[in-house]
């Protein structure tokens, strides 16, 4: 390996990135079907990485340096061997593009300056508070009266989005807490001295006095791990403690395992990642999500979605040119060769057209050209829906703990089969939702069969970002949107909120569930048990009265 003169003005960790991103990439180029790294610890940096431009969907894309590139590699084991990677700075630890039958081990990942700051509030003050932090003055600066965080090398240290108030006994989300996202625009700061900060802003709410809160700075600049239009791809304990970003973000990926992946707080933070612990964006195949632990991320447990592209023309009967609508979606290439297509009206989503791919041309950033092995009607101003919903097609989330977290522990709206069994949520917002969207992140699709068994729901919805076990989404439309959803033989222990709110679905089963009034949280202001809208058939379970009590 090549190593940089000490006598350059180079941390320490910017050289320990260096060799171990050529320990990878020598051994890739020399054909080997393995390496294994250093065990302990490593503190990296990314100012001596290679960098490129990288398009990764709902998180930021820009030119970011890699650790691990396992670009077009082939029948590739990365061992870990326990060894924790900690970042400092901007930098993506692990990036699998174009790659096939890779295997990735027994590795942890993790900031030194986390994208997060715990403090403690000390007082209320007239338009805000006042607080401190353990490590002291050096945690923040204020300039110009804004609050910036110290330490955060390239990161966007001068953003502040949110500050969530934290129950101290139970490590998570305060019940029944507000939520304050527009920090950015109208906070002012003021240095107290001693590590004591003044924070003014129009609050909606003021965390509790003597209560620890988080600030969330930074974006999504850096997620943990990226895979890229790869196929047969295992993660296998894995441990990712925080991320600039998500913890795992796959696009337009086929047949991946994610095993043992545990996305939670290292020491004593309250925090993991930045926002959701997992993220699938039009992967086909099968999707397996086992054995994992999620919680303390400030967004959802997984969220598994396709993407919807505007059809902008038709160059030729059997060429569409269709465009990228959100702008953490320019750049992504979901389709592939082979892929099957839905033409969708809107606003209802209908199918109106089906039609698979032959071929794919990138026009630039923002628009593609498929070739389509048939000739088309001119369905110009409507969506393009990127649908893998062939018969094997299946997502399965078996043997998992999600939460406690921020938000919602699963979005599903994955073509084909869908399996969630065997888990444990603990979501501070709707425990399931099924959101085809065609208006902001424009996330697709419907659903064909969804399964939800045999899983434990504890106190989901307990905050006030969602307060029900199982939401289905549909615009307004004439017939059902998604297949049939099944919600049966579950354990509930409720705080309160509704159960279902389903529209335009073939079938909805709802039974067999056992249900318990949950102790240990305060009662959520009544909601209708069960509602739904343009579900064609239904064999509901009446759930028990106390359901809708308001107490």
């Amino acid at each position: 390996m090549s190593s940089v003169s000490t006598a350059l003005d180079i941390p320490a960790s910017a050289q320990r990135a260096l060799d171990l991103h050529l320990l990878v990439r020598d051994a890739l180029v020399a054909g080997r079907r393995s390496v294994s790294l250093p065990p302990g610890d490593h503190v990296v940096s990314g100012r001596l990485l290679a960098e490129r431009q990288m398009w990764i969907s709902n998180n930021d894309s820009g030119v970011k340096p890699i650790l691990f590139d396992l670009a077009g590699a082939e029948d590739f084991t990365l061992e870990g061997r326990g060894a924790r990677i900690l970042v400092e700075g901007v930098l993506i630890p692990l990036v699998i593009e174009r790659a096939r039958n890779i295997v990735v081990r027994d590795l942890a990942i993790d900031w030194v300056r986390p994208a997060f700051t715990e403090a403690r509030v000390e007082a209320h003050v007239p338009g805000g508070f006042e607080f401190s932090t353990a490590q002291g003055a050096d945690t923040f600066v204020v300039q110009a009266g804004r609050l910036v965080a110290a330490g955060g090398g390239d990161w966007p240290s001068a953003h502040l989005y949110n500050v969530l108030a934290f129950d101290s006994a139970k490590r998570e989300p305060l019940a029944r807490s507000h939520e304050s996202w527009q920090l950015e625009r109208t906070h002012r700061a003021t240095a107290l001295g001693g590590g004591r900060f003044r924070l003014e802003a129009d609050f909606s709410a003021l965390p509790p006095v003597g209560g620890p809160v988080v600030f969330m700075h930074g974006d999504r600049v850096a997620p943990a791990v990226v895979l890229d239009r790869s196929d047969q791809v295992e993660l296998q304990d894995l441990a990712i403690h925080h991320a600039l970003g998500m913890g795992v973000i796959a696009q337009a990926c086929r047949d991946l395992t994610w095993r043992r992946i545990r996305v939670v707080p290292s020491g004593n933070r309250l925090f993991s990642t930045w926002v959701d612990a997992v993220h699938a964006v039009d992967c086909g195949g099968r999707l397996s999500i086992l054995d994992c632990e999620f919680r303390g991320m400030f967004d959802d447990g997984a969220n598994l979605h396709g993407a919807h592209r505007r059809v902008a023309g038709w160059p030729a009967p059997d060429r569409v040119l269709v465009e990228a609508m959100h702008h953490q979606q320019v750049g992504v290439l979901y389709s592939r060769a082979g892929d099957l297509l839905h033409f969708a009206a809107l606003p209802s989503l209908d199918t109106v057209a089906e039609a698979r791919v032959t071929d794919v041309r990138v026009v630039n950033s923002r628009f593609q050209e498929l070739t389509l092995d048939r000739p088309m009607p001119d369905l110009a101003g409507r969506l393009l829906a990127i649908r893998r919903h062939e018969p094997e097609q299946i997502t399965e989330v078996r043997g998992c703990v999600v939460g406690p977290n921020r938000g919602r522990a699963l979005l599903l709206t994955m073509p084909g089969k869908i399996f969630v069994e065997g888990n444990r949520f603990h979501s501070s917002g709707n425990a399931i939702e099924i959101p085809p969207d065609a208006s902001y992140w424009w996330e697709s699709g419907a659903v064909d069969e969804v399964l939800v068994t045999k899983n434990v729901f504890d106190a989901c919805g307990y905050a006030m970002c969602g307060r029900h076990l199982l939401v289905v989404h549909g615009p307004n439309g004439d017939r059902p949107l998604h297949g049939r959803v099944s919600f049966v033989d579950n354990e509930v222990r409720l705080a309160g909120g509704g159960l279902v709110q389903a529209r335009r679905l073939s079938k909805l089963e709802f039974r067999g569930n056992r249900f318990a009034r949950h102790p240990d949280y305060p009662w959520l202001p009544e909601a209708t048990p069960i509602e739904i809208d343009g579900v064609t058939d239904t064999d509901i379970e009446a759930p028990p009265a106390f359901v809708s009590d308001s107490r």
